[in-house]
């Protein structure tokens, strides 16, 4: 059986594509798992620059950690931006010109993807409040032209001379209050955009890389790339079981497990996020009878995880 997306979602969706596939990008849906409730990645989106890993939900409530953590983690080893698009927060509505944070995610509405794509989001949502992030250069620009000194714009603004060098010294996310009064006195050009389509730049942490390893094959692989100085992470909520990346080289790679019926579909599904991502596809497989099929679609097959690891990181000690 394939999954099919509930009729609202299903909108969402095409929304969602409609609005990424004007501005150039390939779209692909990911139906694996096919409970909608399980999976971290719902549709791929990919161009020439930048490729982005969506997780498509009508509550941003619906969305849990577990979920986000495999999210950015996939995102980050395979050189995606991660992002979460909504249409509510508890039930309210999310605001086009705005981003929300949950779980380190961006989260957008449709009309925030859009805007997004634009570059040109300037308010984002977190812990229940709103903010915007100063451009420290264009500030000191300012207040050096104008000939003011810290203590002559803290007061204009109503802040401390302490607070107008803190923003000086770094890109800091101010209050709504605050950002109001900085509008006021020095206008909107001193404000940079929510970097919402960033990709995360942070290395996968350790937990997340080695939570939930299924087999023994699994979080020896783990372990032997990231001893050999690449990142891998471990994936239960999409089609892939590892996300792998050594040096300039990524990886899909799915593993054959006991009473495994539905490897092919996921295989196929993972050739999906190989695709987007431009990462080799290869997959563990202990059963014969399975290597054509998924040599067909591309993979490399290997029976053990040393000629795993050969292939992506090659023999010990190279590198």
């Amino acid at each position: 059986m394939r999954w099919q997306a509930p009729s609202r979602l299903e909108e969402l969706y095409a929304c969602v594509a409609d609005a990424l596939e004007k501005k150039g990008y390939r779209v692909e849906i990911v139906s694996y798992p096919t409970s909608h409730d399980k999976r971290s990645i719902d549709l791929l989106a990919a161009s020439t620059t930048k490729n982005i890993f969506i997780k498509i939900v009508e509550d941003l409530k619906h969305v849990n950690n577990r979920e986000a953590s495999e999210l950015k983690g996939l995102s980050t080893v395979l050189d995606a931006h991660p992002l979460i698009v909504a249409e509510k927060e508890e039930g309210v509505e999310l605001d086009d010109m705005a981003a929300y944070e949950k779980h380190g995610l961006y989260a957008v509405n449709v009309g925030g993807l859009e805007a997004a794509l634009e570059n040109s989001i300037y308010v984002v949502k977190r812990h229940g409040n709103f903010y915007m992030r100063i451009d420290s250069k264009k500030l000191r620009e300012f207040r050096r032209v104008r000939g003011l000194s810290l203590g002559d714009l803290a007061e204009l603004v109503g802040v401390s001379r302490k607070t107008v060098y803190e923003y000086e010294r770094s890109n800091m996310d101010v209050s709504l209050s605050t950002a109001i009064r900085l509008l006021e006195v020095i206008g909107d050009e001193i404000f940079k955009p929510i970097p919402v389509l960033d990709r995360q730049e942070k290395s996968v942490k350790r937990s997340t890389k080695r939570m939930a390893a299924d087999t023994v094959a699994e979080r020896k692989i783990i372990l032997q790339v990231e001893k050999r100085g690449g990142e891998a992470i471990h994936s239960r909520h999409s089609p892939i079981d590892i996300g792998v990346k050594f040096a300039e080289k990524k990886a899909v790679v799915i593993v054959e497990h006991k009473h495994d019926a539905d490897i092919g579909f996921r295989g196929e599904e993972a050739v999906k996020i190989a695709k987007a991502a431009s990462a080799e596809k290869i997959a563990l497989i202990r059963h014969a009878n399975l290597r054509k099929d998924l040599e067909a679609l591309g993979y490399d097959v290997v029976r053990t995880p040393e000629e795993l690891l050969e292939l992506v990181v090659g023999k010990r000690g190279k590198k």
